[in-house]
């Protein structure tokens, strides 16, 4: 979950995130992702999680519950920045 919540926060395709897990600590560390015991889940992963989240109609559900805990403190979550 927390891969794609990345993804459309950066705005990046599967392949842009699967390059930040590796040029990121900061993401790596977001993810839970340690690479000295597991590897980075590839493109395809990325590909078939998004598309289950969209077919059991999740993904907005997910932001909407998101942006709910930054709202109470006047933040607002949205792809690309957080402001």
């Amino acid at each position: 979950m927390r891969m794609d919540i990345a993804q459309q926060c950066f705005g990046r395709s599967d392949e842009g995130t699967e390059d930040a897990f590796y040029d990121s600590q900061a993401i790596r560390g977001f993810v839970g992702i340690d690479l000295d015991r597991e590897s980075v889940p590839d493109v395809t992963t990325l590909l078939k999680f998004r598309r289950l989240l969209e077919e059991h109609q999740l993904t907005e559900r997910v932001f909407a519950t998101i942006n709910a805990h930054p709202t109470e403190y006047g933040l607002l979550l949205k792809e690309g920045s957080i402001s």
